[in-house]
């Protein structure tokens, strides 16, 4: 019996298009010469890198040659994938070898394989300079022929960016969703058809008594709504579209001990899109303005708070989810408040905030960086953690505050400021600031949540809704949205 040839690159054959580039390329030029005289550990290693389905790299010798598989070709792009085989790893991965290359020296100097987890790495990829995240090993292969016996590194990795990416922003939704939790204003989100409620915060279950309505279609929680022309206008602003803002609008609605009251409450029914456009639900934002309307000390309060909702309705029109419609609240808030600086700060253990990014229209100094938050009042700060907000309408006529404390401020570029304190788990883990440079006339500065803001631009809403009194008609067919 003959016995059949031995093929020499035969530990190339398969593994799908690499295998093919592999095998059909001119090794000649190559520092590793042609694949029949490459090294027993290399040819074995790379042919179990060509035929498993998971993704893996292999970077070989002093140059760190890199190898990979079909399966990469997901995360490194079409147009990258075949490129970079046999190319030394700093050019293979230009933008990445600052953090990979260490690794794989290490490891190739005789270190202990290695294990990292959602490691952020620039790689280009699709044509483009793109932050990705994998998770993934390195391991030595050994070669009594090569310095201190590895030969080279094999990297089984999988990319976890989606993931990275999805828990980002699943975290900054939360953090949002806390915020908007302490809110001293109303929210709630209705969908489909029947007004289900499914998201209410705080101030909504307050203003309901004390009862938390998710869940409940808005005939069922509050069936005597119906007389007073609210179905009507919900059903009214998802057929249509069109959003609608109530100002000082009386309901009868749930105390604390069950029987029904009179308030007066400045809301915007803005209707929820999906992405082909169609209406899914209903987001109310609004405040319960009852003192004001009965003292008619507040009224000025009452309009420049309208304006705020109007701006607020605009820009979320397009937007169809929770989280967007909160992040679209927050982007809107500078404008409407006609502030100078809203920022969100991240404070750690040791009571210093970083601020990551700032709505800073006006030219003040910024405040992206780590700050000291005693700086600006020990006793504020105190407030903070025991998640009180705060509101100073003059920094320079604050009784509370002390020279060097007023000093920070001025140095800051802030005159007035409200902060709201996020506090998870009796912990003080981020404020929401916003920053005015001259003093806001009427702002009191006695640690109350300001009520008051200078005027800030915004049309008022023509669409017909409940008038105020005690019995606002139907608007089954407005005539006039806005």
């Amino acid at each position: 019996m003959t016995a059949r040839p031995h093929d020499p690159r035969a530990f190339l054959s398969g593994g799908g298009d690499v295998g093919a580039i592999l095998r059909a390329r001119d090794w000649s030029a190559s520092p590793l010469g042609a694949p029949e005289t490459w090294p027993t550990a290399l040819r074995i290693t790379l042919r179990t890198v060509l035929i498993t389905g998971h993704p893996a790299f292999l970077f070989w010798g002093p140059d760190h040659l890199c190898f990979c598989n079909d399966a990469c070709r997901a995360s490194l792009g079409s147009e990258d994938h075949p490129a970079i085989l046999g190319m030394p790893g700093r050019n293979a991965w230009p933008e990445a070898w600052a953090v990979i290359g260490p690794q794989v020296a290490a490891v190739m100097s005789g270190g202990p394989a290695t294990w990292h987890e959602d490691q952020p790495l620039p790689i280009r990829r699709h044509g483009a300079i793109e932050e990705v995240h994998w998770t993934y090993s390195c391991s030595p292969v050994h070669d009594d022929a090569a310095p201190d016996g590895i030969g080279g590194v094999l990297i089984l990795c999988r990319e976890t960016t989606a993931r990275v990416r999805a828990e980002r922003r699943q975290d900054t939704a939360d953090r949002l969703l806390s915020l908007l939790e302490q809110a001293p204003g109303f929210f709630c989100v209705l969908r489909g058809p029947e007004h289900r409620f499914e998201l209410v915060n705080a101030a909504h279950r307050a203003l309901m008594g004390g009862r938390d309505l998710t869940g409940l279609t808005v005939r069922d929680a509050l069936p005597h709504l119906a007389a007073e022309g609210y179905l009507d206008l919900l059903a009214w602003v998802h057929r249509t579209g069109d959003p609608y803002v109530g100002r000082a609008q009386p309901a009868t609605l749930p105390g604390p001990d069950g029987a029904l009251r009179t308030r007066y409450v400045d809301f915007v029914y803005q209707p929820i899109r999906d992405p082909d456009g169609t209406v899914t639900g209903i987001l109310c934002e609004g405040t319960d303005v009852t003192e004001g309307v009965l003292a008619q000390a507040t009224l000025r309060e009452g309009e420049a708070l309208q304006r705020m909702l109007v701006a607020l309705g605009d820009r979320l029109r397009p937007v169809d989810d929770a989280y967007g419609i909160m992040a679209g609240a927050a982007e809107v808030l500078g404008t409407a408040l006609a502030a100078d600086r809203v920022g969100y700060a991240e404070v750690e253990e040791d009571g210093t905030a970083a601020v990551y990014r700032e709505w800073n229209p006006g030219g003040l100094p910024s405040l992206v960086g780590r700050h000291r938050l005693d700086a600006f009042g020990a006793a504020r700060l105190a407030a903070f953690r025991a998640g009180r907000p705060d509101a100073i309408g003059d920094i320079a006529a604050d009784p509370r505050l002390s020279p060097a404390e007023v000093e920070a401020f001025r140095q800051a570029g802030i005159a007035a400021v409200v902060v709201v304190p996020l506090v998870k788990a009796g912990r003080l883990s981020a404020l929401l600031f916003v920053h005015a440079a001259a003093p806001a006339p009427g702002r009191r500065p006695s640690g109350a949540p300001w009520r008051k803001w200078r005027s800030a631009p915004g049309t008022p809403s023509s669409a017909p809704g409940p008038r105020p009194g005690p019995a606002p008609p139907s608007v089954a067919a407005p005539s006039s949205p806005a």
